[in-house]
């Protein structure tokens, strides 16, 4: 069933944007109309798929709390969600079963989508920069977020997210639940 899942062509190449297109350092990624088409059936299919199938083939998820356990970050092991240009290390719990800690990488520039999860959030920026806005904020209103700032995102209130800066970012995220991501218009 995850092979059958992971050869479908709308979660081989999975945009994650809509009409947009940011420029990094070495390219210049395009999401453009030709997106549309996936786009949707991202949103219909869900972020969640592709995020499963990425844990799935993933090495085993961190063991529970007990004791001391640490990582370098040397040490994390990076994986792409589907054919997006994120990746995700995961520092404990499972993300698809309950709470979870995870390390989320963005590209330069990357310009986020307007979107949802079930279960509430905590994230703090570890590299480069970020902006999070809500539902009834502007990207333009939004404070820029550099490494050490911290929030908190309620479950099921519409929020986006963006990378302003030539670097890649890096982001901690606690999630209370299993991790999904649900798109909105």
């Amino acid at each position: 069933m995850l092979k059958s899942v992971l050869d479908q062509d709308h979660v081989k190449g999975l945009p994650f944007m809509r009409d947009v297109s940011y420029a990094a350092p070495a390219a210049t990624y395009q999401i453009a109309a030709l997106w549309r088409e996936p786009m949707a059936k991202l949103r219909k299919l869900g972020f969640m798929t592709a995020f499963v199938a990425t844990l799935a083939v993933s090495p085993a998820f961190a063991d529970g709390h007990s004791g001391y356990s640490a990582k370098s970050h040397a040490e994390l092991e990076f994986f792409p969600i589907g054919d997006l240009p994120i990746q995700i290390a995961v520092l404990w719990g499972n993300p698809q079963e309950g709470p979870s800690a995870v390390m989320m990488k963005f590209p330069p520039n990357f310009p986020g989508g307007m979107h949802t999860h079930t279960y509430a959030y905590h994230a703090v920026v570890v590299s480069g920069a970020s902006k999070h806005w809500g539902n009834d904020e502007t990207e333009a209103t939004a404070a820029l977020q550099m490494p050490g700032d911290y929030w908190f995102q309620e479950a099921g209130q519409v929020h986006q997210d963006s990378f302003p800066t030539v670097e890649e970012t890096i982001l901690y995220l606690q999630f209370e639940g299993p991790i999904d991501t649900m798109f909105v218009e």
